[in-house]
């Protein structure tokens, strides 16, 4: 049977339009001959007869609608394992609430791509370019995915996106069928190059992960000191989560009020994302500001049960 381009991505992480591009291509084109346009036909025409299936009990016959849900499900999970050919994944979910996907999960789903012969793409928008101590998170896994999108970081702030890949998945880039609105132009590129400069200077990487490990520890220590506001400490380099036993927002603008900006994730989970080049004394002043705040919401926490 012909396989529809189809894929699997890991809810919780940061999804980027990379998919629209790879459906492009000449790669996957050469997938999709007749006999799957036939396939994905019945697929759609089966969808939408369980979708008005179901908005028929749910109308008429509301405690009917369950079997049509289930039924959806059965589709669902049939398309999901009879055509898959990508797996779209990263090293961390960052949305998802900064958490670290297993270097042994990493080696095992490259082992059961390889089986399947399924494309393995590790995003690195978020936790590569250095972010999160190597220069793309999955090295410390050791394993060889087939295509990785990067951005973010390796613009230092100004718009670029890039994609690396194998030569046998570029092989289905041909000249005319990607294309990109900041892709190429002179100023990103001049942009990548100083960034890459700078990253890849000796010994910068290695201060990323010296100090990433003396802010992971301080940060461990407030724990221990408030475990009831700071439930975990996560991430790996840079790329760090504080998990709340509580809801974020309060914390959040009591540390940007300290002039310390944070931005949230899933799970009650705030992501702290250092400038690479920070200081050890710059690391200091967050550490107190973030003490700061843990102080004053415990302090509100007695109050509440004192009352």
């Amino acid at each position: 049977m012909s396989k529809v381009l189809t894929f699997i991505a890991l809810s919780g992480g940061c999804v980027v339009p990379v998919f629209m591009d790879l459906g492009s291509s000449h790669l996957f084109n050469e997938l999709w001959d007749e006999h799957a346009r036939t396939h994905l036909v019945w697929m759609i025409a089966s969808f939408f007869f369980i979708f008005i299936l179901g908005s028929y009990f749910l109308f008429i016959e509301k405690n009917e609608v369950i079997p049509a849900l289930m039924s959806l499900c059965v589709l669902l999970g049939y398309a999901i394992s009879a055509l898959t050919i990508n797996f779209y994944g990263g090293v961390f979910l960052g949305e998802g609430g900064i958490k670290t996907i297993p270097d042994f999960c990493i080696k095992e789903l490259r082992k059961l791509c390889d089986k399947k012969g399924i494309l393995l793409i590790l995003d690195e928008v978020q936790c590569g370019i250095g972010r999160s101590g190597p220069f793309l998170a999955f090295e410390s896994a050791k394993v060889k995915p087939d295509i990785v999108p990067i951005a973010k970081g390796i613009g230092g702030g100004f718009p670029i996106g890039a994609v690396l890949m194998t030569k046998k998945v570029a092989k289905g880039m041909l000249p005319g069928t990607h294309g990109s609105t900041f892709g190429g132009n002179p100023l990103a590129m001049t942009v990548g190059n100083a960034v890459l400069d700078q990253i890849l200077k000796k010994g910068f990487l290695q201060n990323v992960k010296r100090l990433s490990k003396f802010f992971h520890l301080e940060l461990n220590k407030i724990k221990e000191q408030f475990p009831k506001i700071i439930k975990e400490v996560r991430g790996k380099g840079l790329l760090i989560g504080l998990q709340l036993n509580f809801d974020q927002t309060k914390f959040i603008q009591l540390l940007m009020e300290n002039r310390l900006l944070t931005i949230r994730a899933a799970e009650n989970v705030i992501r702290i994302l250092p400038p690479l080049n920070v200081k050890k004394s710059e690391i200091n002043h967050a550490i107190k500001i973030i003490n700061q705040v843990c102080k004053e919401l415990n302090c509100d926490c007695h109050n509440l049960e004192s009352s």
